[in-house]
This record gives C-alpha cells, sequence and structure tokens, in this order.
C-alpha cells in the first residue's frame, strides 16, 4: 500500500502507520474484548481514512483523542475514561507486578493468562512451574513435599503464616508453599533489578506467608481467585480431561476435591485477613475485567505517589509486593531458578483448566 493511503503518528524516533493490531492491544488492555477492541480499531482506520487524514501525520496525542471519542460514541463515557487514564499511565512507564493466587481448578491460569495478553506483561511464570524447576534441584530424601501436589502433600513442618489458625489438614500444603516461594522470590528479584513488568500465577501464592519486598517504583497487584459453586468448580476438572486429551485424569483432582476445596476456603479466608481482593470467577469475562479495572486503579495510585515523591528525589512510591524474606532465602536455588525460569521468552500459561499442572 502506498504511503499516500496510509495514516502515520509520529512517535519520538520517526513516523509509523497506523496499526490495528496495536491499537487492540490497547484498547483490551482497557477492558474491551479482543473482538470488540478489534472492531473499535478498525472503525478509527476507517473514519480516519474517510476523513481525508491519508498520508497525513498525527501526534499521539491527536490520535488518543480521536480514539477517545470514538470509544466514547461506541462503548459510553467509562471506556472512554478507562482508555484516558491508561494511556497516561503508559506514559509514566510504571512496571506491573501481578501476583494470581487460586486453588487448582479456580480458574486463575486463564485469567492470568488474559490479563497478561490484555496488559501486555510477557513475563508470565507459575508457581507449579517453579516448583518444577525445584524437583529437578532437590531429590525426595532431600526436600520431600515438593514431589506431590499441593493438595495431597504429607503433613510437615509447621509453615503457617504468623498468627494463622493452625489447621493440620493443611501443614503440608503450606510447607511445599513456603519452599517453593524462595523460587518465586528469585522471579520478583529479577522483576525488581529490572523493572520488567511479571505475572506469577499459582496455588502456592498464600496471602500473608509471603513477606513483604519494596519493589521502586513498580505497581503491586494482590488477588486470590475462586469459585464459590462446587458443581461449577468440579466442572472445570472435566473440562480440564477434555482440553488435555486425558492427559490429567478427572479422577485424580476429584478424589481430593474437599481438599482442593479447603484449600480455597484458607486462601480466600487468609486474602479477606490480610485486605488482599478476591475474585469470584464463575464469569471470566467479568473477573478479567475486574482485574484490570483494580490494576489501573494501583498504578494510578503509584504515578501519582512517585510524582510527588519526585520533587524530593525518592523516586518513586513505592508498594509493598509480596515475596519471600531474608529468613527463607537460599542464594544457590535464587541464582539456579531466575536462569530457569525467567527468560525473556514469555510464559503464558494454557487455557481454561489447563495451566494448573500439579496443582
Amino acid at each position: 500500500m502506498s504511503d499516500s493511503r496510509l495514516v502515520f503518528v509520529r512517535a519520538k524516533d520517526g513516523r509509523l502507520p497506523y496499526s490495528k493490531g496495536v491499537m487492540t492491544q490497547t484498547l483490551t488492555a482497557t477492558g474491551l474484548s479482543p473482538e470488540r477492541g478489534h472492531a473499535i480499531a478498525s472503525l478509527v482506520e476507517e473514519r480516519l481514512t474517510n476523513g481525508g487524514r491519508t498520508g497525513e501525520e498525527l501526534t499521539v496525542r491527536e490520535l488518543q483523542e480521536f480514539v477517545q471519542e470514538v470509544l466514547r460514541e461506541q462503548e459510553g463515557d467509562d471506556a472512554a475514561d478507562r482508555y484516558r487514564r491508561w494511556t497516561a499511565l503508559k506514559r509514566k512507564d510504571i512496571p506491573i507486578i501481578m501476583l494470581v493466587g487460586g486453588t487448582a481448578g479456580s480458574g486463575k491460569s486463564t485469567v492470568a493468562q488474559q490479563v497478561a495478553s490484555n496488559l501486555g506483561i510477557t513475563r508470565v511464570s507459575s508457581t507449579d512451574m517453579v516448583r518444577q524447576v525445584m524437583r529437578a534441584l532437590f531429590s525426595p530424601a532431600l526436600m520431600p513435599v515438593l514431589h506431590h501436589s499441593s493438595f495431597d502433600v504429607p503433613v510437615g513442618g509447621m509453615a503457617l503464616p504468623r498468627g494463622a489458625r493452625h489447621d493440620l489438614g493443611l501443614l503440608g500444603y503450606l510447607e511445599q508453599s513456603r519452599q517453593v516461594c524462595v523460587g518465586v522470590n528469585a522471579i520478583l528479584e529479577r522483576a525488581e533489578r529490572e523493572r520488567v513488568s511479571t505475572l506469577i500465577e499459582g496455588v502456592h501464592l498464600v496471602p500473608g506467608l509471603v513477606d513483604p519486598v519494596d519493589v521502586s517504583r513498580s505497581a503491586v497487584i494482590d488477588t486470590v481467585v475462586y469459585i464459590e459453586d462446587e458443581q461449577t468448580h468440579r466442572s472445570h476438572f472435566t473440562m480440564r480431561a477434555m482440553q488435555t486429551d486425558g492427559s490429567r485424569p478427572v479422577d485424580h483432582y476429584l478424589r481430593s476435591f474437599d481438599r482442593i476445596r479447603q484449600i480455597q476456603d484458607y486462601l480466600v479466608e487468609q486474602a479477606n485477613r490480610r485486605g488482599v481482593p478476591v475474585l469470584e470467577n464463575t464469569y471470566l469475562d467479568d473477573t478479567v475485567r475486574r482485574l484490570v479495572d483494580h490494576t489501573l486503579d494501583v498504578v494510578e495510585r503509584v504515578a501519582v505517589e512517585r510524582d510527588a515523591a519526585g520533587a524530593a528525589g525518592r523516586g518513586g512510591g513505592p508498594a509493598p509486593m509480596p515475596g519471600v524474606g531474608a529468613e527463607h532465602r537460599s542464594d544457590d536455588v535464587a541464582r539456579a531458578l531466575d536462569v530457569a525460569l525467567t527468560s525473556d521468552e514469555p510464559r503464558i500459561p494454557r487455557s481454561l483448566g489447563g495451566g494448573d499442572s500439579g496443582s
């Protein structure tokens, strides 16, 4: 296509043709579905073309104002406002650190996949992957709890967060979570060092079990995903088995369904006690929208705090990020996991029920 038929956007390093793909991703980050985002992006292109803007250059701000008006007309004031907020916050260059916890079959991996895609987060890891790497490093004799699913770990030493009620049925799971969080901390440390947006999801992200770690100029989002209805929860395992061609038999999970629900109850309880948002996940699209909205709120708050602190030379109101305290750290494990788990290649979980491997 000749330049005379294109609409160009003037950027810092020159000019670029308007891209429906880039605009679609930006719009999905503000809460639109991918299909609706693509439709709006196409409509923007059509109106720019029919409006005689082909061959011309628009500034980024001019394009954003144009898109905002199209959104207001097509989707309403809320969508236009979310787009305005998101584009303003993107200019602040604030990394997002997101932790999505939840029991097996809660759909946390699907939520993580959708949110990461919407927000453009390419560095995505799961605690099951952390556990798998640690299993390769440590034999069953040395760390036996790592070699079980989260819901069938034998009872071991005490690992409950301070102040929590002791439940013997959960001790094995919590001991495994404490050990896995050593690896989680390695990922968080690299995210802090490189200031790269990172998402971690998994059953081992217990609110209160991990200690706060300051991450300068980052927006930290911690949440727990759950399924209220037991039958809906059971159906996730059936769907998982179908999607994996039976490689993950549904009976394996349903035999331990009571324990899986017990873990969910505990995660929700701990989240409520510590002010961590909990998201009921029966309706995936609604869960994703709420989490994206919450992320926008947190990023906006951090941006305001950072701007206020900038004059004093502090560089940015860091938000507390769940991590693992020094008493739980193992430098050897951290270095190994840093290499194994945080390459620059995207790590996107599989679709519904397919990403909680061995949870």
